[in-house]
């Protein structure tokens, strides 16, 4: 029978056991790093980027990304040296570096800033530092013309390389320098010992530019090149167009110090430089020598942070004492540094030697233990088989005992991203994983190639239970995040501003309240202003503020533009309200009239009562044509008309502002169609009528038995159990808004009547019901939300404590007035319920702070950042007043890590657009 590869199918226990799926796969490719090693080098080029963030996420937080660097190097070695020749070994973007890099950034982030920080601050804010030797360059280095034709070129050049050569003398020193290395975290010294004695064994010859390239290319380089996303620099610092490029070139002469590599070829101008590589030799093998070495344990090094043994699947060195002191003159080993106790205090995260590793409880057989996961996890499907709603998570609960000494104690610290991108790339290689490794592994009888293929099998077990990944496409990477967004930096009409570019332009453009980004659709410039990074400091000097206002748009400003003024939590104080009034007939009278002539449109995204004071701001720019140009955005999707959506600018934190929700077209099995917007809860499934706010039905996760789809449909078709038909029944007390319906029958059927067009309710449907979503992107994040509250529902399942989603408060408005009404909590929102009706909804984003009354418990003041004064909220159930405070202290934390990590991706991303 042939199988249908467009269809997707997903049945229940795949998101109600997510939570366990997961973490059994996390569980097995972290103890097997033999079997995700040999995974790894099945993936394609495109891959392996998202594979590597993926994987150094997962690890870390299981503290187990060590074994499986040792296992890939030693494999790199292993497989190339033979294969390919020396010279292909950890080159180019392979899956290695990739992982060594992300996982070196990520925990050495603390000693980078301990050990280049006030070197790199000192060369940023040296205006006058001129390290140039290029000579093709040297006319372009400087900003005043005139000053560079009085100087002769070829003592320029003298000056400079002198200059070139004593800074980065200061760099290595530091780098270099005993004391320094003493605090560098064990992990990254021991990536450099596992290619130092790879390359002992297999390349002896390379052993300086592969540990060189390692310690300098995937670590100290991308910082020093890019020190605003590695935090060397405080925030009102931003480097110079001068001071990059003095960046640049000293992470050059660091580089080829650190590989021994002399200079010539396509770069003959760094030439001079080669004395410098050549007097630093030594200082370098010693170096080495020291960085390889183990401060804690001598003689089985860095048994600790692997915990276990990596893999018996890799051959290792034979001799684990034969380290880089044999090539080097200081071979006796006796001057490095004395030993540390415990770990780095410049380590990002845990050190891994000071935290008990999770799977040292089995340590003895990593295999074992897979045998024993599968086991039950048969079990637990079993079990599953059989579940009914609540019963799940008991059934779930039966079997966490067994396993929980692993992947339980740290998958809730997984991002259910990565998951997701995990089980994406398990699934697109499936077929080559019982190709490639099960099928070969069979040919070739071993116990190692045995243990693999149990391996290789369960995966694919899993990966059937789990069904296809939720993540069906890879998005287009964003272009709007906060990283990208810095101003051009062209002049033009003889702006040049000169001494004006000081510490108030820095802080000018670090603030990024205007920014150019993506063209529209038209292909037109588009250019943002965030009104809530707009501090009355900007107008201190206007100066600086009309220069940088040129710097960003003159240049692309002399045909038609678009200006998106983003209101999003902005909050216009008095003192800014003035600034903005004093100056403005200043700048009314500076910019020229191709501003106010070439504008096309305004788009004010997220309206509100401060608008008024940004369009009279604006009105210096533009023409009396002014109002015809203005188009209010609600909804910063709806910029999607005008802006392709992935080329959107907006700031993430001004995404929020409007919370997750998805309008689609529901298909009954009638075949009615009726608008709607999905909204997911802790553990349900909103159903709204956008037209009039109302909640129409709440469907629980575990009421959906099966969801299909296909490759390519924006339809998502889902079968419901039997029991949704009496949802007001079973969903139990706490649903706030259906208990009032069934309790306050007379009083509110009226008002039910209305519920759709045709005055019916959604409750009595039947066990299907079809979604058309806008595009195949937004059936997958629907997907992705199901397997979510799925997996988060896990979780909660092992927690002790649970939590309510609704409340019953009477909220205290403005003038006093007390209002009945409902607190519900969906993922990412408060909802203000009057009965059904959705009166207000606040993005956690949106709350600044809840604060319970010291004289009350039973009430809680909340402050919204869109508005000036705190709220009073009453709870009419006694002690629901801390529990409220407590729920929502949660989420607006966990919307702030979920903010913490995307920045932290980014600057990674722009990390890597240097290397």
């Amino acid at each position: 029978m042939d199988v249908d590869k467009q269809l997707l199918q997903w049945r229940k226990k795949a998101w109600l056991n997510s939570n366990q799926l997961y973490g059994e796969l996390t569980d097995i490719i972290i103890k097997d790093t033999g079997f995700t090693s040999s995974f790894a080098n099945l993936i394609d080029n495109s891959e392996v980027d998202s594979f590597s963030k993926n994987i150094v996420n997962i690890f870390t937080t299981a503290n187990k990304t060590l074994p499986l660097i040792k296992d890939l190097i030693y494999n790199e070695f292993n497989t190339k040296v033979l294969a390919e020749g020396e010279g292909s070994i950890l080159r180019g973007n392979s899956i290695v570096n990739k992982i060594e890099g992300a996982y070196v950034r990520l925990i050495g982030a603390n000693y980078l800033r301990f050990v280049l920080s006030d070197l790199v601050t000192k060369v940023v804010l040296d205006s006058d530092l001129k390290l140039e030797i290029d000579p093709r360059k040297l006319n372009d280095y400087y900003e005043d013309k005139v000053e560079f034709e009085k100087k002769v070129a070829e003592v320029e050049l003298r000056d400079n390389q002198k200059s070139l050569h004593n800074i980065a003398q200061q760099f290595l020193d530091r780098i270099t320098d005993p004391s320094v290395v003493v605090e560098m975290p064990r992990e990254i010294r021991a990536i450099a010992d596992y290619t130092a004695e790879s390359a002992l064994r297999y390349a002896p010859e390379s052993l300086a530019p592969l540990v060189g390239g390692f310690i300098m290319l995937r670590f100290f380089s991308p910082a020093i090149v890019t020190p605003e996303y590695s935090k060397l620099l405080s925030s009102e610092v931003a480097p110079s167009k001068r001071a990059k490029r003095n960046l640049v070139l000293l992470a050059k002469v660091l580089q080829n110090a650190s590989n021994g590599v002399l200079f010539g070829g396509k770069e003959e101008f760094m030439t001079c430089m080669n004395d410098f590589i050549i007097g630093n030799k030594e200082k370098m093998s010693a170096y080495f020598n020291l960085i390889c070495k183990d401060p804690l344990n001598q003689n089985n090094k860095w048994s600790d942070l692997e915990g276990v043994k990596s893999s018996t699947t890799i051959p290792t060195p034979t001799n684990t004492t034969t380290t880089t002191t044999s090539s080097s003159s200081n071979g006796s080993g006796t001057t490095w540094a004395k030993p540390i106790v415990g770990g780095s205090k410049w380590l990002a995260t845990t050190p891994s030697g000071n935290t008990p590793s999770p799977a040292n409880s089995n340590a003895s057989s990593a295999h074992n233990g897979k045998s024993n996961n599968t086991t039950n996890n048969n079990n637990n499907n079993n079990n599953n088989n059989n579940n009914n709603n609540n019963n799940n998570n008991n059934n779930n609960n039966k079997t966490t005992t067994t396993i929980s000494n692993s992947w339980d104690i740290y998958i809730k610290n997984v991002q259910i991203q990565d998951l997701f991108d995990l089980h994406r790339i398990f699934d697109s290689y499936k077929e080559k994983i019982v190709n490639k490794i099960i099928n070969t592994n069979n040919t070739n009888n071993n116990n190692n190639n045995n243990t693999n293929n149990k391996t290789a099998v369960r995966v694919i077990e899993i990966l059937k239970e789990l069904g296809p990944s939720p993540k069906t496409k890879t998005e287009r990477k964003k272009k709007e995040t906060d990283a990208a967004e810095e101003p051009t930096t062209s002049l033009q009409n003889g702006a040049s501003m000169g001494s004006a570019f000081d510490e108030c332009t820095h802080m000018l453009e670090r603030s990024r309240f205007l920014f150019q980004g993506p063209n529209d659709k038209n292909d037109r410039s588009v250019f943002y202003l965030i009104v809530n990074r707009v501090k009355p400091e900007v107008f201190d000097n206007v100066n600086p503020l009309i220069a940088h206002i040129f710097k960003v748009m003159d240049i692309c400003v002399n045909s038609p533009y678009t200006l998106v003024v983003d209101m999003s939590w902005a909050h216009i104080s008095n003192d800014l309200k003035k600034a903005i009034f004093t100056h403005l007939p200043k700048l009314a009278e500076i910019f020229s009239r191709k501003y106010k002539k070439n504008i096309d449109k305004i788009f004010i995204v997220h309206p509100s009562a401060y608008t008024r004071a940004v369009i009279y701001f604006m009105s210096a720019f533009t023409s009396r044509k002014l109002k015809r140009k203005i188009h209010d955005i609600y909804n910063w999707k709806d910029l999607s008309q005008y802006i392709d959506i992935e080329n959107i600018a907006l700031p993430e934190t001004s995404k929020d502002f409007i919370t997750k929700s998805y309008r689609v077209v529901k298909v009954n099995s009638k075949g009615k169609r009726q608008e709607r917007l999905i909204k997911f809860t802790s553990n349900s499934l909103l159903n709204i009528d956008p037209k009039t706010h109302r909640i129409q039905n709440e469907k629980r996760i575990n009421e959906i038995d099966e969801i299909t789809s296909r490759l390519g449909s924006i339809e998502i078709n889902m079968k419901l159990s039997g029991e949704g038909k009496k949802s007001g029944s079973i969903l139990g007390t706490k649903i706030g808004f259906l208990s009032i319906n069934n309790n306050n029958n007379n009083s509110n059927n009226n008002n039910n009547n209305n519920d759709d067009n045709n005055g019916n309710h959604d409750f009595n449907e039947s066990n299907s019901r079809k979604y058309i979503c806008n595009h195949e992107l937004e059936r997958d994040h629907i997907l992705q939300d199901i397997f979510e509250t799925g997996f988060k529902m896990g979780l909660q399942s092992k927690s002790t404590k649970s939590l309510p989603t609704e409340y019953k408060v009477i909220k205290v408005n403005n003038v006093g007035k007390h209002q009945e009404r409902i607190f519900k909590l969906t993922i990412d929102s408060l909802l203000n319920l009057d009965q059904q009706r959705i009166k207000s909804e606040n993005s956690f984003a949106g709350i600044e702070e809840v604060i319970l009354d010291p004289h009350d418990e039973d009430i809680v003041w909340l402050k919204f950042k869109s508005e000036p004064n705190k709220r009073k909220i009453i709870c009419t159930v006694k002690g629901e007043g801390k529990l409220l405070l407590e729920v929502l202290t949660d989420a607006i934390n966990k919307y702030q890590t979920t903010i913490d990590i995307q920045e932290g991706a980014l600057k990674l991303d722009a990390e890597e657009g240097f290397l």
